[in-house]
């Protein structure tokens, strides 16, 4: 009895310390993965496969979208120009390279690098025909891939140039074609830093007269001069306008309907430190019974500092997507270029003129030379001229011989025309590689 009694107490024990043992161990194995170094090796396992996963599916979509490339090439017979990833294509300040693309795809096939910051392009997108859109990974692919056709490099005037000049050269000896279009002055205003070396490139790129150059202002081809003094291979392509778009949009956004019964003064574009902010502030306070609408981009720090929003008679909206701007600055009875005279604007072709011209606005500008080339702008000397302009764009708004002039410079300076003028430019280069 005794011996059955000890028995069973030491199977108790027994039991007793192996379910003690276990606890200790799981309690063990539960501080083990507690620990941080353990904890950690997990996350970046996890994290590993993620990334795996990651690469595995961009793999399969730049698969799909070199094949989808391969075969819209494959499709077309017009030369290839190619536009790096500078930007994105749908962005606030819809500009020169946007316009460009839309009207040279005419003739050509057009692939257009997005930098995808808000493009949110991972698949080959078709704007229109013979308009691509393409994700960045596929850059240096399309440029180094030998095609069965030319092809033609669009580069322009900025410091994100991702080129070296031995590649510039080799692209040229198989024949394709290097398009530069100094469309700004290169400076820190604009672009906010530009270091040596995109002074260097930018420089390089001006004296080799086998690039073409296009110019949009005198103060650009005065420059240009220092690097190629017979401006061989150069162009002179200012901005221009999308007349259709301008000219026959009458709708009005009901967002702004209390302007109705008002006049309006108004400006589109971006808000930034070029434009002449004492002015527009005198603008504001000398005519007080008008509004004075602005339509665009707060670009940098500046519009902020000069707080002109907090003046009562100004309307900031923006940034109004390119596709809608006609619909809000129908509101305008005038419309004003309040640019800074300064080294970045005398260099400026500003689009807006053109724009203006096409919405038939009265325009006054500030004395900028490229603006003084036009009829139909009213260009002031300074302050006192602008202000007293303002009347007198008022009087003319009911002046048809000012708006057959406004008509006729519009017509004349249409994206298509620009681009037509390029298209010679490369088959005249085209036509000297024979």
């Amino acid at each position: 009895m005794l011996q059955a009694k000890n028995s069973a107490s030491a199977l108790y024990w027994r039991a007793a310390r192996s379910a003690k043992n276990a606890i200790r161990s799981a309690k063990r194995i539960r501080f083990i993965l507690k620990v941080r170094p353990i904890r950690t090796i997990f996350k970046k396992i996890i994290q590993l496969i993620g990334l795996l996963k990651n690469e595995i599916k961009s793999a399969v979509i730049e698969r799909s979208n070199i094949k989808k490339l391969n075969a819209i090439l494959a499709g077309l017979n017009n030369p290839i120009m190619i536009y790096p990833p500078y930007h994105d294509f749908d962005i606030p300040l819809y500009q020169r390279p946007q316009h460009l693309s839309m009207s040279l795809s005419a003739e050509f096939c057009y692939l257009f690098f997005s930098n995808n910051a808000t493009d949110d392009v991972s698949h080959i997108r078709m704007i229109k025909d013979n308009l691509f859109l393409l994700p960045k990974n596929l850059y240096h692919y399309t440029l180094n891939r030998p095609f069965s056709r030319k092809k033609i490099l669009f580069l322009y005037s900025n410091p994100l140039q991702q080129w070296e000049e031995s590649f510039i050269e080799n692209f040229m000896k198989d024949k394709n074609l290097v398009i530069y279009d100094y469309l700004d002055d290169l400076n820190n205003e604009i672009f906010g830093h530009v270091d040596d070396e995109s002074i260097r490139k930018h420089q390089y790129i001006l004296g080799n007269t086998s690039v073409i150059l296009l110019v949009t202002a005198d103060a650009l081809l005065q420059d240009a001069k220092k690097y190629r003094s017979d401006l061989t291979n150069t162009y002179f392509i200012p901005n221009a306008v999308d007349l259709n778009k301008f000219s026959q949009r009458k709708n009005r956004v009901n967002e702004l309907s209390f302007l109705d019964s008002k006049k309006v003064i108004g400006y589109f574009g971006a808000l930034a430190s070029w434009l002449d902010y004492a002015l527009i502030k005198k603008i504001a306070t000398h005519y007080s019974q008008y509004t004075l609408l602005l339509l665009g981009l707060i670009y940098d720090k500046t519009f902020r500092t000069m707080r002109l929003d907090k003046l009562p008679n100004i309307i900031v909206k923006g940034p109004i997507k390119y596709n809608d701007l006609p619909d809000y600055a129908n509101y305008f009875d005038i419309s004003i270029i309040p640019f800074a005279i300064n080294k970045t604007t005398v260099a400026t072709s500003p689009i807006k003129l053109f724009e203006y011209m096409a919405l038939g606005k009265p325009i006054i500008t500030t004395d900028l030379p490229e603006c003084r080339k036009y009829k139909s702008a009213l260009v002031a000397k300074d302050h006192d001229e602008f202000l007293s302009l303002v009347d007198q764009a008022l009087k003319i708004s009911k002046d048809s011989e000012y708006f057959k002039i406004m008509k006729q410079e519009a017509e004349e300076n249409t994206w298509e025309a620009r681009a037509k003028l390029i298209m010679n430019a490369i088959n005249e280069n085209f036509n000297t590689q024979r």
